[in-house]
């Protein structure tokens, strides 16, 4: 089911709109010369809540709800995404963080195992889904790196996949 809703999900499309390139944002009005600093590079990330926004909306079209629990275990799996968007270069998140809060109940429908084998299948689905399904989104649609000012602090530049 996740694949067919993967292949369904149209990634530019969803990416144009939630999280525009500066190049493509409308211009809201013009300065006069000398009125602020020209733009820099660090201007053309970009921002970690539109990045997260993104991911944000993939994962909830693409996982299926009843795989991740209820409002709960979504609200939990969404904070994770966004610790993990905005962390810097040399910050971790470890999967016990993560798992602290999920409630296994919710997910169980799917688990059809005894309670310890079930923790470790649900929190490998987890760790999956921040660790290779958003990971691959991002090195897909995203130039991430830090600048020589801000060492830890990471900056999303927007990649055209399909230019090339």
């Amino acid at each position: 089911r996740m694949l067919k809703l993967h292949k369904k999900f149209n990634y530019r499309h969803h990416l144009f709109r939630l999280c525009p390139a500066p190049w493509q944002q409308p211009q809201h009005g013009q300065q006069a010369p000398g009125d602020a600093q020209a733009p820099g590079p660090l201007d053309q990330a970009s921002p970690h809540t539109a990045v997260f926004g993104f991911l944000q909306h993939c994962v909830r079209s693409v996982v299926p709800r009843d795989l991740v629990g209820g409002k709960r275990n979504h609200r939990r799996l969404y904070a994770a995404l966004r610790t993990v968007v905005s962390a810097g270069r040399f910050e971790a998140l470890s999967l016990h963080e993560v798992m602290q809060r999920f409630r296994l109940c919710e997910a169980t429908k799917w688990l059809d195992t005894s309670a310890a084998s079930a923790m470790d299948i649900y929190a490998s689905m987890i760790c999956w889904v921040l660790s290779e399904y958003t990971v691959r989104i991002v090195r897909k649609y995203f130039y991430v790196t830090e600048s020589s000012q801000s060492r830890r602090h990471l900056y999303y530049f927007r990649s055209d996949p399909g230019a090339s």
